[in-house]
């Protein structure tokens, strides 16, 4: 969609782009993103994403680039275009890696005068919920006697988590702590 803003006897195109992946600033100058359609990264990883513009700008033209979840950062964070220099930069993804189980669903906004551009972004985390219980091997308890064992999460959960606590025979072994 093309929109022509009037001015002082002159046009300034203003282009929204088809697919949203293109904005232009009044030189007609839009702001290009590649990939534009998704980017998907495992946890810890990282990928590199070219932004450029379509023509030389009549000033300089600064991106900001912010993606909606912290667990995302990109480097650099700016990117000032000049009219001598418009061509492809190269900016790089990076899923942090954390020790939580969630996966991240966003986007990463490259933001100028030359448009905005938005970028869905998936990261698959490499974290998965379990159960660690020690010891692991069999606990050999003496009669009338306690034994105790230690029941921790393999990752940090999105949510609390009840761990119910029960005996395999509670004719010969009784659990003290119903749930954790």
């Amino acid at each position: 969609t093309r929109y022509v803003l009037p001015g002082d006897g002159d046009a300034a195109v203003v282009d929204a782009g088809a697919d949203g992946a293109e904005g232009a600033d009044a030189a007609g100058a839009r702001l290009q993103v590649s990939p534009s359609t998704a980017i998907d990264l495992l946890e810890g990883g990282s990928t590199s994403v070219v932004i450029r513009l379509s023509a030389a700008p009549t000033a300089p033209v600064t991106v900001t680039i912010t993606p909606s979840d912290p667990g995302v950062t990109t480097t650099p964070t700016t990117w000032t275009f000049a009219p001598d220099d418009w061509g492809d930069k190269v900016i790089t993804v990076r899923a942090i890696q954390d020790d939580d189980a969630a996966a991240i669903a966003g986007d990463v906004a490259f933001t100028s005068s030359a448009g905005t551009v938005s970028v869905p972004i998936a990261v698959t985390d490499d974290d998965h919920l379990g159960l660690f219980v020690a010891p692991m091997a069999g606990v050999n308890v003496l009669e009338n006697t306690d034994a105790t064992l230690q029941v921790s999460l393999t990752a940090r959960p999105t949510g609390n988590v009840t761990v119910a606590v029960t005996s395999a025979n509670a004719a010969a072994v009784s659990v003290t702590t119903a749930s954790v």
